[in-house]
């Protein structure tokens, strides 16, 4: 019998390492740049990157030619006044993780285990941000055309009700400036909320990587 469970284990430590072995082989061919052709517009539209140890965001213009956001969100429910604030920052992500882990002091491995092996919903997190008042943030000039590829993206992002507007998840904000909306899309290993900015980058046709599921690695080539 004790033969027989040793086997097992044997076996299942066997396939789990071949598993991580498989997934690094991904993660490195996935370091393969594209959209390698991309050169920034000296008087393009200036975007902004802000991340972490484990989340990615896009900052957009509050207002451009091709959207205003103000006006996306005009159903949406902030506390706060987001008047002084002149952009919006943009990410994808678990549902869970999201809503349930609103600070590393709420950090709960389980969630974290769940959304990375478990294909679960998916949320949007939108919030105004002035980039100034953070530190490390990354940015890129893009065109007008690649703006609007872009925020074309993020739209599409939000999953919408039968009138076309998006649905706000209630009660869910971090703070007064931000608010947390129904996405479309599942969460999981090979779809993380990097994954869904380096898919951005790509239809912008920013050089990004060819796979961005790690943390910073859709900001890889971006000086």
């Amino acid at each position: 019998m004790f033969k027989h469970v040793t086997r097992q284990v044997k076996h299942l430590l066997k396939w789990v390492g071949i598993s991580i072995l498989v997934y690094l082989l991904i993660l490195v061919v996935g370091l393969i740049p594209i959209n390698t052709n991309f050169n920034e517009p000296s008087d393009g539209v200036e975007i902004f990157f802000l991340s972490n140890d484990v989340h990615t965001s896009i900052i957009l213009p509050k207002k451009s030619a091709t959207v205003e956001w103000s006006k996306v969100f005009a159903d949406t429910v902030f506390i706060g006044n987001v008047s002084n604030k002149d952009y919006v920052a943009f990410g994808w992500g678990d549902r869970g993780f999201f809503l349930d882990v609103d600070s590393w002091s709420n950090f709960k491995f389980s969630a974290a285990a769940k959304a990375l092996f478990v294909p679960t919903t998916s949320v949007m997190h939108a919030w105004f941000i002035n980039p100034d008042n953070y530190s490390g943030i990354k940015s890129v000039n893009i065109t007008e055309q690649q703006l609007k590829q872009l925020v074309n993206f993020i739209k599409a992002s939000f999953k919408t009700d039968l009138n076309n507007q998006i649905i706000q998840i209630p009660d869910s904000a971090y703070g007064t400036t931000d608010a947390f909306f129904e996405a479309n899309g599942q969460y999981h290993l090979f779809n993380t909320c990097n994954s869904w900015v380096g898919r951005a980058l790509y239809k912008t046709g920013i050089t990004v990587p060819w796979l961005t599921p790690m943390p910073k690695s859709p900001l890889l080539y971006i000086q």
